[in-house]
């Protein structure tokens, strides 16, 4: 039975945008607070799993305060605004500051988020779902033994052959997180 839900951030609650020129091409979450905006799906997935009882975090990965491009201050006041919006408590929120390269056990693939949060708040990862829009966070899920995952996106063939290449198995693929709160 699920009595955790662990959402990313980016992508999943918040929307993405094209990444600063800096640090290349995509796009990835906001680094300047004006551009910080909750998607709408995200309103409703929070406010049925609260109606359900259920205990949220978040796990985020935040590379653009290792490479200069965000402070910390303003990602604290993304994460505030998140509560302010959806109601998710700042102290469920999880986020790693650092790059691919400083190769830390923080970052997502890697389930050290998922288990600080679990270990710090005293839930049980075989009862908790990660809900997330990238394989690594699909990745991050199945490292650290939760129950379900749930990847937000397109169920296509780009996408299926992504999650392949690096091993992640979602539950399900659904196209917005209110979706994905209604299938546990």
């Amino acid at each position: 039975m699920i009595h955790t839900v662990i959402f990313d951030r980016d992508g999943v609650l918040s929307e993405q945008i094209p990444q600063p020129p800096e640090y290349g091409t995509g796009v990835g979450g906001a680094w300047r607070l004006e551009d910080f905006r909750i998607i709408p799906a995200a309103i409703d997935a929070v406010w049925y799993t609260h109606g359900r009882g259920l205990d949220m975090f978040v796990a985020t990965n935040q590379p653009y305060i290792a490479k200069g491009i965000m402070t910390s201050d303003v990602m604290y006041q993304m994460n505030a605004h998140l509560f302010e919006v959806l109601g998710i408590s700042s102290e469920n929120v999880y986020f790693c500051p650092h790059s691919k390269e400083n190769n830390c056990a923080c970052r997502k693939p890697k389930p050290g988020l998922l288990l600080a949060a679990a270990k710090e708040h005293g839930f049980s990862l075989d009862e908790a779902v990660m809900i997330g829009d990238r394989p690594s966070d699909i990745l991050a899920g199945q490292n650290a033994g939760c129950a379900m995952t749930i990847l937000i996106g397109n169920n296509d063939q780009k996408t299926r052959d992504a999650l392949d290449a690096v091993g992640a198995k979602p539950k399900y693929i659904c196209s917005d997180v209110s979706c994905a709160v209604r299938l546990f």
